[in-house]
């Protein structure tokens, strides 16, 4: 009856501070799964009896998971050259429902967070003069916001070659941009299409690199993802005036309308 599993830590996560680590703890006791004795139902550790740390440090154990005959667990747990580590009598395990995990807590808490894009109230939009066509070479004195457009890459351009270009391109831009003696002042717009739904993954790797400076250098870069309905004529003029209005630091247009990145509540299923 019983069960025999070996666990280890991976490499770069280390015991230190720890009488046992709990993720190979954790591991070792989903072996449990093995014994026969879960069924279809949900269960989580009741009650722990005769629990004894013998030594510490171990990343790597062997495990003996005993059924006993009060419907328990015997827990063994033994490095690799069979020294004890953890001695337990007795798990005992209890079904839970999942109207029992949520007792008490309200219904807005118990989901987990997912990211939306939600819709930007509409906003009077301030005054601004971009210059298109940025290509990194900053010279002369710049206005108080600067576009730089990512190029499409071709459908001849395979996704690995695409994206690498990308970043590389847009690594150039924000290295000149930040080395730049004039753009203090300023704020660097790129300009991407098909970053935020997916359609071009070059794109969103670029959205990944310029989040990145944008930790760093706050204030310094706005990304602005449109679709593929909007233009290089007014309408663009007065997307990008609307979201230097809202302070957001990425912006996704849809159909005309402005969306911010949120945290949200996510679906219970």
């Amino acid at each position: 009856r019983d069960v025999y599993a070996e666990v280890a830590l991976p490499e770069q996560d280390g015991a230190d501070g720890f009488g046992l680590h709990p993720a190979v703890l954790d591991a070792a006791l989903h072996a449990i799964g093995l014994t026969g004795l879960l069924g279809d139902e949900a269960v989580l550790p009741f009650a722990w009896s005769g629990v004894r740390l013998h030594a510490t440090g171990a990343t790597t154990l062997r495990v003996r998971l005993t059924p006993t005959d009060d419907g328990g667990i015997a827990v063994a747990v033994f490095d690799t050259a069979g020294q004890p580590v953890l001695t337990v009598d007795s798990l005992v395990l209890r079904p839970v429902t999942t109207d029992q995990l949520g007792a008490g807590v309200p219904d807005a808490a118990q989901s987990l967070f997912a990211v939306e894009w939600v819709p930007l109230p509409d906003a009077d939009p301030v005054a601004a003069e971009p210059v298109w066509g940025w290509h990194g070479q900053v010279a002369g004195e710049l206005p108080a916001v600067v576009v730089a457009e990512l190029p499409a890459a071709g459908d001849a351009v395979g996704v690995v070659e695409a994206t690498h270009a990308a970043s590389v391109l847009v690594l150039g831009w924000v290295q000149e941009w930040l080395a730049g003696a004039g753009t203090e002042g300023s704020r660097l717009v790129v300009l991407t299409r098909g970053a935020t739904d997916g359609s071009d993954l070059a794109a969103a790797a670029v959205w990944g690199l310029v989040r990145s400076a944008q930790s760093e250098h706050p204030h310094r870069f706005i990304l602005l993802d449109l679709d593929d309905d909007t233009d290089h004529g007014s309408e663009l003029g007065r997307i990008l005036t609307a979201v230097l209005d809202s302070g957001e630091p990425e912006i996704a247009v849809r159909a005309g309308g402005l969306y911010a990145r949120r945290l949200t509540r996510a679906g219970t299923g």
